[in-house]
């Protein structure tokens, strides 16, 4: 199962073989047949490959296995997984309203936020500023709020743009002074 994994991130960083459905269609196979023996790590790569192949962000029976699978290892997830986990699933359409999935996740980075280092903040807030059901988490937006401010002066200018483009979506933080002073003063 591991090795599924790996070749799967390993092909999605070759350009060449981006554009080859059959390798994606058999990859997408093997991944089923062996994601009960997957550990977090595994799954995290595949979904972090497959989410840069966008022919397979339409096979929305690999998705929702990949989100199950997630869900069933959270015990195990670490917060490099978390990261690949939101910059994947929220690339994939037929995933943003899918509540349990993004409940998980949000209640995770709300517990890892300040663990987390800058470029992870900012592909949290870019990830989930992209799913609706989320914008409306006080809780995580708060958490993320205050990541940011603490690491704002560590980030380089793609990653504060990354963090003013995600907190812009978040209704309630519009209105965060500290925040945006921050990023600002940054």
């Amino acid at each position: 199962s591991q090795d599924v994994a790996i070749c799967v991130e390993g092909f999605s960083r070759s350009a060449l073989c981006l554009a080859s459905r059959e390798l994606w269609n058999s990859l997408a196979r093997a991944t089923h047949a062996l994601l009960p023996q997957m550990n977090a790590r595994d799954v995290a790569s595949c979904v972090r490959g497959f989410s840069r192949v966008a022919a397979t962000h339409d096979d929305l029976v690999l998705w929702n296995a990949l989100a199950k699978a997630a869900i069933s290892l959270k015990a195990e997830m670490h917060r490099r997984h978390l990261v690949n986990y939101i910059i994947g699933f929220s690339k994939i359409d037929g995933l943003q309203n899918n509540w349990k999935i993004w409940t998980m996740l949000a209640s995770a980075v709300t517990s890892f936020a300040e663990q987390l280092g800058p470029e992870h903040v900012s592909m949290c807030v870019s990830g989930l500023s992209k799913i609706n059901i989320v914008l409306s988490d006080g809780v995580l937006w708060t958490a993320l709020g205050k990541a940011t401010i603490a690491l704002a002066r560590q980030m380089n200018p793609l990653q504060l743009m990354t963090c003013v483009n995600g907190f812009s979506k978040v209704p309630e933080r519009l209105d965060d002074r500290g925040l945006w002073e921050e990023l600002g003063g940054a």
